[in-house]
């Protein structure tokens, strides 16, 4: 038999097909495994000498710690390969054989990681088939963060740390970067298949199979006749279908074919949060004729990737239909508007239009309303004023554009499938629009991803200053950038990362291009989205959204400039004109919820970013001329959502520790109101922090005026107030780079800086309203300062405060045992246990009004203090006693020291352990969220008992058997162990592994055991006065020391 199948790649690119198993080898595979080694055996036993393909078997499998993707030798001859997957074993990593853990543990499992481990081993120039055979979904964001799925993320992380984590992403990084084709062999139990396997084969030409049953031996033939049959099909040069049907037909009945339909299938980008946004509808092909072409054509694919052919390219996220009709509609319209239309571009016109709202009326979400903007738009083509005319300033390229763009859409696909056809057709539109180059920071969501939908946040660093470009020669400068991302600005030589569409007062028909583009918002969504992504991607608002944070940012930028009189430099009133402009004059109103509230109510929404206030303001503005009511009060609320949302991101970058110099110190504004001492003993009076009054210091004008005349010197109300009064020129269309010789604004400096001092004690925009109930925000009638002043003091002062209380803790407890120790030795006669709990109910120490205990846990520095004769009536008070609400539970840490105290009187000390050893008492009448109530009390981790077992379980709370099982687990681990430290030569190893050994819960169990048995086996060699130590450390602090590795022998 010839090795050459399996043989290291010695020869050509594209001679041989590389044939990857990606296998699944999780807990619930063993029949797969069973069957890749029949199939690898019995196929390479008999498949000749033909180089023609490289078989590799991989597996991927993961434990709560680790994910592992293992791969057999790359240079494998037929027989090294037939030993490697006969060696191959459940849950256990052929690259790491003692880790027999690696189960899978949560539902999903690691296949994102096997899937992204091809682009280690190969690269664009071989020829893949890549089976992946599992009965699981991936880690998907929606099924939560499993400590699985943190192991795979960190995997991925660490594999590349360019490739995107997201799973369509790096699914898509991996088509684009192999020339591969993804069969997924899919046993998932309840019958639905993955929409990432789906989409992995729809992308590369792929098929779902789906075995008819679960059956080791007919996987293993199916897998022998597919292979033997792809084999045949690259000798043969070409799909045999008569020498071939017998084969083929075998496998329709070993087999389902599952495929997501390319006409109906919306690609996914990203991984959505919620699962019920995974689902889809796809087809199965369970008949015989359907299996047999599906087949077929899986044969036909193997053909291409062998020759090296990839898979075609789609176009995805947009459907090309409705972007051809609706460039027809826009090149149609602003031919009627400039009067370059004839009679049959008319009667084009209302076909586009028909075409175009059937098209609409597939996407249930935004095709009524899109829709109506299309017959808004069409309708106000019939009125003369909306005719448009070239004025000088135009620009003779845009009207030689427009009269020779119908006769390009007739020369165009008029049935667009591809990325190149949908972009030939958008090349006209961006020909017919005006861009400007700027550099954008977009926000990211929670996996970290860009999340190009919320660009009303969007953060602009800078703008070109050079000439507006037309939006075609905006992405040829992209396409010929070194890294086809960027764009080089032909005047100024700088690079910018996006272009933004914009409208010039001074130029009619592009104006009126814009204007058209907006009443079409997917198609302008999608024109700016390829400005700014490179992709074709719909965001319907991103336009008007970067405008917004585009004017925003600007009018920061030049506030903080702290120009005299406000004067702006040409080219940044240039830009800010023209960003007003397009805001005013889209046919789809932006932000226009906010404009109907302005209008109405006046009152604004808190959670609105300020940028969609502000592109609010110019239509509400625009709407009433600049003259309407209550101007100056809903000015005031604008001012009031700027200044607050700066303070929120300055407590921002402090909290990250950043300095921040835009608003005054916690601790300047503290000294305001609070006058610090010149020394200060905290035992002899109480610090004026602790005794703020909030409501009678904003009583104080002098202090009021202190507070004012701080914040008057900061950046937050310069430049918020700069800011707005530009806003407020700018709308009412006043020469920015003059000086403004009008001055209305309608707002005073005083009035401003109260509510500055407000905002900056407020801290969030939420805190000026309350929702209504019916969700919305309304302006509250009573907005307090008292309560967050009071915050403020609070944490200024919460460590000194904290430590001040400790203080004067430890001088009570310190008192409260003098006194304890001081009755124990004074009294020489015999008292009962029930007096002595008595007095210890009773002993308190009172400073500054706070009276002091103490508690259960103080108990072993109280023992100390106990003479031996009272040691067997007020010892076991301190321990038993009902003097504290604490339980005697606490002092199970303790066992090892308290017991010895009672040997003296077995009985007593038998209550005592009793007593340590019991569980404190729930007094629930409700089931909590753990499943416990009064009748069925927490026994504690090392308690279980079959009684508590039965009545949790039925309560059928989340991972309730899980964590039963682990409770059981330990409580016979404890009976096992617990003789075995009895024998213990040592007492301190005995008082340690006592104390380790009662200490865990859910999570430091096995942490716990580990140790135990540490100290069961080699605590005898280890250096006592080092353990002495330790055992001190974790009295102290629990498990969080137990496991420390320093006081060990061979440390």
């Amino acid at each position: 038999m010839s090795d050459s199948i399996a043989s290291s790649k010695n020869m050509a690119k594209n001679k041989f097909l590389e044939v990857v198993f990606l296998l699944d080898i999780t807990g619930s595979m063993g029949n797969q495994i069973e069957a890749m080694k029949r199939m690898i055996k019995e196929f390479l036993a008999s498949a000749g000498d033909e180089p023609t393909l490289h078989m590799h078997v991989w597996t991927f499998t993961e434990s709560s710690k680790k994910c592992y993707v293992c791969k057999s030798p790359a240079n494998s001859t037929n027989s090294d390969l037939i030993k490697y997957v006969t060696k191959i074993q459940l849950s256990t990593p052929p690259s790491a054989p003692h880790d027999t853990g690696a189960y899978g543990g949560d539902y999903e499992e690691n296949s994102v990681a096997a899937v992204s481990a091809l682009l280690d081993s190969f690269d664009q120039n071989d020829n893949i088939m890549a089976f992946i055979i599992t009965d699981a979904p991936p880690h998907h964001v929606s099924a939560g963060r499993t400590p699985e799925a943190e192991a795979e993320k960190k995997w991925l992380a660490e594999q590349d740390p360019s490739l995107p984590m997201d799973m369509f992403q790096r699914l898509d990084r991996i088509v684009e970067s192999l020339n591969i084709t993804f069969v997924p062999i899919n046993y998932e139990s309840h019958g639905h298949v993955d929409p990432f396997y789906l989409q992995a084969a729809l992308l590369t030409d792929g098929v779902v199979l789906r075995p008819t049953v679960n059956d080791a031996g007919l996987l293993a033939n199916g897998l022998v006749t597919l292979m033997h049959a792809m084999q045949s099909t690259i000798v043969d040069g070409k799909v045999n279908r008569s020498e071939q049907a017998s084969a083929i037909e075998s496998l329709a009945n070993m087999f389902s074919i599952v495929k997501a339909d390319p006409d109906t299938w919306v690609m996914f980008e990203t991984d959505p949060i919620a699962p019920g946004q995974l689902r889809q509808e796809y087809k199965t092909l369970d008949g015989k004729e359907g299996i047999t072409a599906g087949l077929f054509g899986l044969l036909e694919t193997t053909m291409d990737r062998f020759t090296g052919k990839r898979a075609g390219k789609r176009c995805r996220s947009v459907d090309p239909d409705t972007v051809a009709a609706a460039v027809r509609v826009f090149v149609l319209a602003m031919m009627i508007k400039t009067g370059f239309a004839k009679d049959d571009h008319k009667a084009a016109l209302d076909v586009a239009q028909a075409e175009l709202a059937r098209q609409l009326e597939k996407n249930v979400e935004t095709g009524k309303r899109e829709t109506f903007y299309l017959n808004r738009l069409l309708g106000n083509l019939l009125t003369t004023e909306n005719s448009v005319k070239p004025s000088e300033s135009t620009s003779s390229q845009c009207i030689i554009t427009l009269q020779s763009a119908w006769d390009t859409i007739s020369e165009l696909e008029q049935v667009p499938t591809s990325v190149e056809d949908v972009e030939a057709w958008m090349e006209i539109v961006l020909q017919l629009t005006l861009c400007r180059l700027l550099n954008i920071r977009f926000p990211t969501d929670a996996e970290g991803k860009i999340d190009f939908m919320d660009a009303w946040s969007a953060s602009v660093k800078n703008v070109s200053y050079g000439a507006p470009l037309s939006a075609y020669a905006a992405v040829a400068l992209r396409n010929h950038s070194d890294d086809g991302a960027t764009y080089l600005d032909p005047s100024t030589r700088e690079t910018f990362n996006s272009a933004l569409l914009l409208a010039h007062p001074d130029d009619p028909v592009l104006s009126s291009c814009y204007t058209t583009l907006s009443a079409l918002p997917s198609l302008q969504g999608l024109v700016q989205g390829y400005l700014v992504s490179g992709g074709l991607n719909i965001f319907p608002s991103i336009t008007v959204g970067l405008q917004g944070s585009t004017l925003l940012s600007n009018l920061r930028i030049i506030a903080q400039a702290n120009k005299p009189n406000l004067v702006v430099a040409p080219v940044a009133y240039e830009w800010l004109r023209s960003v007003v402009w397009s805001l005013a004059i889209s046919d789809v109103v932006p932000a226009v919820d906010v404009v109907k509230v302005i209008e109405n109510e006046g009152t604004l929404n808190p959670e609105d970013n300020p940028s969609k206030l502000m592109t609010a303001f110019i239509r509400y503005m625009k709407k009433v001329d600049g003259k309407g009511q209550d101007l100056a009060k809903k000015w005031k609320y604008l001012y009031e959502e700027l200044v607050t949302n700066s303070v929120s991101f300055a407590i921002r970058l402090r909290d990250k520790g950043e300095a921040c110099e835009l608003i005054p110190t916690d601790e300047a504004l503290i000294s305001c109101f609070i006058e610090e001492p010149t020394t200060y003993d905290p035992l002899a009076l109480l610090h004026p922090a602790e005794t703020f009054n909030a409501g009678e210091a904003l009583k104080d004008v002098a202090t009021h005026e202190k507070l004012r005349t701080l914040v008057r010197e900061y950046p937050i109300f310069k430049h918020n107030r700069d800011m707005l009064r530009l806003f407020w020129d700018l709308l009412h269309q006043r020469d920015l780079t003059a000086v403004r010789e009008t001055d209305d604004f309608p707002l005073t400096d005083d009035e401003l800086v109260t509510a500055t001092v407000e905002s900056i004690l407020l801290r969030k925009r939420t805190t000026r309203y309350v929702l209504s109930e019916s969700k919305a925000w309304v302006r509250s009638t009573d907005v307090s300062l008292e309560g967050p002043l009071a915050d403020l003091v609070k944490k200024g002062y919460v460590s000194r405060i904290g430590s001040w209380k400790t203080l004067r803790a430890e001088h009570a407890r310190a008192k409260l045992l003098q006194a304890l120790e001081k009755k124990a030795h004074g009294t020489n006669e015999v008292v009962k246990e029930s007096t002595w709990n008595n007095l210890l109910k009773n002993t308190v120490f009172t400073l500054h009004d706070q009276t002091y205990s103490l508690t259960r846990m103080d108990a072993p520095t109280m023992l100390s203090c106990v003479p031996d004769q009272h040691i067997s009536t007020l010892g076991a008070a301190i321990v038993r006693g009902t003097w504290t609400s604490g339980p005697p539970s606490q002092l199970r840490r303790h066992t090892a020291a308290i017991l010895p105290l009672f040997s003296n009187n077995s009985t007593l000390q038998t209550e005592i352990q009793t007593a340590i050893n019991s569980q404190a008492i729930c007094s629930r009448e409700l089931v909590n969220r753990h499943g416990h109530t009064v009748k069925n009390t927490y026994p504690g981790f090392t308690g279980w008992n079959q009684d508590y077992n039965d009545v949790r379980l039925a309560t059928k709370k989340p991972d309730v058997a899980t964590k039963l099982a682990t409770m059981k687990k330990y409580k016979l681990y404890l009976d096992e162990v617990m003789p075995q430290i009895e024998k213990l030569e040592s007492q301190l190893l005995r008082e340690l592994a006592s104390m380790v050994v009662w200490l865990p819960d859910y999570n430091s169990a096995t942490k716990c055991m580990k140790e135990t048995k540490y100290i069961l086996e080699n605590g005898g060699k280890c250096d006592l006065t080092k353990v002495a130590d330790y055992k001190k450390k974790v009295e102290k602090s629990g498990t969080k020391k137990v496991g420390q590795t320093w006081w060990r022998c061979e440390a």
